[in-house]
């Protein structure tokens, strides 16, 4: 178990559209370690709520297991849409490629993982054609979505749907699976762990696993006794089996990547 350095609100963007509190990041490094393995968190809300201080729990966590972990803030609706949200992960990422060697070493790579929105938001970042062209195709070493969404226009059939998604991304059902992670899957996908709350509510899981099956790497584990909330509320505490999955796999996503499998 690790000790924990934490450098606070560091900018992650300071171009044109730069606001003082949503390009923001804080980064949770294990110390004693040289370059260590990264990931990048981003949190949930509904793509409308939600900031990184709610999520130094996971930053912690992890950076304990000998991780370094950016939990990052990003600009919300129904201030800004889609794809907008996109925009400011794939920012975020080129900022670890850029700046995170100066905190950890070099990576060579990073792992990304989001709860609910966030789940959704690395997944499309890392599969979208529009994102992945501003990120060099190996860098994105593996991806953990806990709870995710992954087909916008089937979320939609739901009143719950129907009450989240315009805010965020408007009206247009072409941009409702333009923003879909589940439409832009291919054979060039990195390595995917999917997992989802056993109580999570139904779409959910089903859409976790129709994910999970034409992903052509992917694990899927689901989270016992969980519901959607305390999936990532109870990241790392007691009682916890999510940390040593993600553990887990982002070790081997660097162990292959080194050729050392």
């Amino acid at each position: 178990m690790h000790s924990v350095t934490t450098y606070k609100d560091l900018s992650y963007y300071t171009g044109s559209e730069y606001h003082h509190k949503k390009h923001l990041l804080d980064l949770y490094i294990p110390q004693d370690t040289g370059t260590c393995a990264m990931l990048l968190f981003v949190h949930g809300g509904a793509w409308s709520i939600g900031d990184k201080s709610m999520h130094e729990h996971v930053g912690r966590a992890l950076a304990r297991k000998g991780i370094g972990t950016a939990v990052i803030n990003y600009r919300l609706s129904p201030e800004v849409l889609y794809p907008d949200h996109c925009i400011d992960v794939t920012r975020a990422i080129q900022w670890s490629m850029n700046e995170a060697p100066h905190y950890i070493g070099t990576t060579g790579g990073i792992c990304l993982m989001g709860h609910s929105a966030g789940a959704h938001l690395v997944a499309l970042v890392s599969l979208h054609p529009e994102y992945r062209k501003h990120i060099p195709i190996k860098f994105i070493k593996g991806v953990v979505c806990i709870s995710g969404i992954f087909d916008i226009p089937a979320l939609m059939n739901t009143s719950f749907g129907r009450s989240i998604i315009p805010p965020a991304f408007g009206k247009n059902p072409h941009t409702w699976k333009d923003a879909s992670p589940v439409y832009h899957v291919s054979g060039k996908s990195p390595p995917f762990l999917v997992m989802v709350a056993e109580k999570d509510p139904v779409i959910l899981k089903a859409q976790s696993l129709r994910f999970h099956d034409v992903v052509p790497f992917s694990r899927h584990y689901i989270l016992p006794g969980r519901n959607h909330f305390n999936s990532i509320h109870k990241f790392g505490k007691r009682g916890d089996t999510a940390a040593s999955q993600v553990v887990t796999f982002i070790d081997d996503q660097y162990r292959v990547s080194s050729g050392s499998l």
